[in-house]
Formats: structure tokens, C-alpha cells, sequence
């Protein structure tokens, strides 16, 4: 009859808001869960529509895509950073040391260092990254975390670093 036509088709209707609803809030919980994803993408939507209202030529668009894609690293990094300068100074040493010790170790001329003083430059490593055919600045020592880096002919990669003659250079 007309009464159970209209008694089971709200029932759908209700059961149908009720299904969306439960949907939603299942991809919102599985969208936030990544936080750095979905800044990147943010950054990468504010770049696009940025060159697109600017003009940018399509060399250089391509370009600062890449570098977006390659500071996604950097972006982890200075999350966890400011996480870090939260805690007291000793604990901040001792993060800072778990989480570099690995690239300090990499280089030579601090293999004979006291571990107090690399606990201390662990302390103010700072990532930086670099699009391809950048050239970086002289006066800083660089541990290549991710990617190559072609220095004075030669090919280097993870681990690797270049740099030292900062330290000729250096005031300090």
C-alpha cells in the first residue's frame, strides 16, 4: 500500500544521510591522519595557482615543482625541530644526538671528536634543501641526507658530505 511505499522510502532516504555521514567522517579521520601530506599538497595547490596568475614560463614552473617535491624532506625536519626546542636543553642534546648521529658520523675529521662537542653540533644541524642545479652557498659543511650532489667532479650521495674547508674559512 501507499503508507509502507512511503515509510520504506524515508527509511532509505534516512539510511542513505546516516551512510554518507559515516563515510565522511571515516575519510576526514583517513585525510588528517597525515598532516605533512596534506600541507605539502596546500603548498603545492598555493604554487600552481601563484604561477598560473603570475605567468610563470613553463621551465621554471616545472623547476619550483621539483623543489617543492625535494623540501618535503626539509618539512619533516622542521616539524620535528620545533617539537624538539620544547624540551629542556639536556633532552634537546639528546634527541638532536639519536637523530644525527648518524650523519656525524659519516665525516672523518670528527671521528676524533669528544662526544659532548658532537652532541653540542648535533644540536644546531639544520636540513636545508637544494632543487637540482642549485649551487650551495660556501662555508657550511653539507652531510647529503637524500639525493646527489655533484662537488668539485665528483658524484656524491647519501651519506657523503663536502664542505670541510669551511672550517678554514670559518670566524669562529
Amino acid at each position: 500500500n501507499e503508507l509502507e511505499m512511503w515509510v520504506s522510502t524515508l527509511c532509505m532516504l534516512m539510511a542513505a544521510m546516516f551512510f554518507v555521514k559515516v563515510l565522511a567522517d571515516f575519510c576526514s579521520t583517513a585525510t588528517s591522519l597525515e598532516p605533512e601530506v596534506n600541507a605539502f599538497r596546500s603548498d603545492m595547490d598555493s604554487l600552481n595557482k601563484f604561477m598560473a596568475l603570475e605567468h610563470f614560463p613553463n621551465p621554471l614552473r616545472m623547476r619550483l615543482r621539483e623543489f617543492l617535491h625535494h623540501h618535503r624532506v626539509v618539512r619533516s625536519t622542521l616539524a620535528r625541530t620545533k617539537i624538539v626546542e620544547r624540551l629542556s636543553p639536556l633532552l634537546q642534546g639528546e634527541v638532536a644526538w639519536q637523530l644525527h648521529s648518524k650523519w656525524l658520523s659519516c665525516v672523518t675529521f670528527l671521528h676524533d671528536v669528544q662526544r659532548q662537542f658532537l652532541v653540542e653540533l648535533s644540536v644546531h644541524l639544520i636540513a636545508i634543501a637544494f632543487a637540482p642545479g642549485d649551487l650551495t652557498p660556501t662555508g657550511y659543511l653539507y652531510i647529503v641526507e637524500d639525493g646527489r650532489v655533484l662537488y668539485r667532479g665528483n658524484l656524491l650521495l647519501k651519506g657523503n658530505w663536502y664542505g670541510e674547508d669551511m672550517i678554514l674559512r670559518s670566524a669562529h
